[in-house]
């Protein structure tokens, strides 16, 4: 089965990688909507947001933005180190904080004006609290993602073709928690497989727990692996023509890989769905996705 997989993988490669050229295309997109991003950003995100908010909250000129930038990220990324640390109590890590940011101060005093500088005090408490800090419980996004499905099952392909296109969407309730391992996230995927009247589509409630890894400043790797009970809805026809239709209860489990930039997503899933029907809908997906959070 699994060389039937890696067979067909190849031979219909070159579809796949039309995916590649989209992604590309979407990232300068990604560039011009900085406010759009996945649902747990990456630190250089977050420290950019928090630069790029302070900036616009003091009313920088376009002369002291780029300082401010530089001296406003190096803070949080000391700040981000403390919080990390697991050899200092917690108010060892809140006294360390307020010494870097006071060293932030003492720097950003030579850049601001009296005014600004009167601005930045009035925050700092904020400030000091919102570095390297957690996210919001509830921040929900919605993902549309545009799929190829290749199929493990031989029967599965002579139906439903080699690697059927299909439409997905996945819904994020809340944010994902952090620790310094990874992350664990919720949320609700759907997708279908379509072809020639026959189709398939599958609702799955699902826990994910996922690892990152920075490529760059703006790219980054992840690994994830995610499983959930699943709705799975199915109607077609095989190969003597004998119909098949039913809606089950099942479960859903996939690991995927795959990188992101801002809200643009390109990844490569093996999904394992249980097997509802007289054939399996076992497969590799491959998607390119674009994430919207609230």
């Amino acid at each position: 089965m699994v060389a039937d997989v890696i067979m067909m993988s190849l031979t219909n490669i070159s579809r796949s990688l039309l995916t590649i050229p989209l992604f590309v295309a979407l990232i300068p997109l990604a560039q011009a909507n900085p406010d759009f991003s996945f649902d747990a950003p990456t630190n250089v995100q977050q420290r950019r947001d928090m630069s790029a908010m302070l900036n616009r909250f003091l009313g920088t000129t376009e002369a002291q933005k780029p300082e401010v930038d530089r001296i406003v990220q190096a803070c949080q990324l000391k700040v981000e180190v403390i919080r990390e640390d697991s050899q200092i109590s917690e108010d060892e890590k809140k006294a360390q904080i307020r010494l870097a940011w006071d060293d932030a101060a003492s720097d950003l005093k030579k850049v601001l004006t009296p005014d600004q500088m009167e601005k930045l005090k009035s925050i700092r408490g904020r400030l000091e609290g919102a570095s390297g800090g957690k996210k919001p419980s509830f921040m929900p996004s919605i993902g549309i993602r545009y799929d190829l499905y290749f199929p493990s099952d031989s029967t599965t392909r002579s139906i439903f073709g080699n690697s059927p296109a299909s439409i997905g969407l996945s819904f994020r309730p809340t944010s994902s928690n952090r620790n310094a391992n990874g992350r664990v996230a919720f949320s609700l995927d759907t997708f279908r497989i379509q072809s020639s009247g026959n189709n398939v589509f599958v609702l799955s409630p699902q826990i994910a727990y996922e690892r990152r890894t920075p490529v760059s400043e703006s790219l980054t790797a992840f690994y994830r692996v995610s499983g959930g009970p699943a709705y799975i809805d199915y109607s077609y026809d095989d190969l003597s023509n004998a119909h098949f239709g039913a809606k089950r209860l099942g479960a859903s489990l996939g690991f995927s890989t795959g990188l992101r930039h801002g809200p643009v997503q390109l990844s490569a899933t093996y999904r394992f769905v249980t097997k509802t029907a007289p054939i399996n809908f076992d497969g590799l997906q491959l998607s390119l996705a674009w994430t919207f959070r609230f």
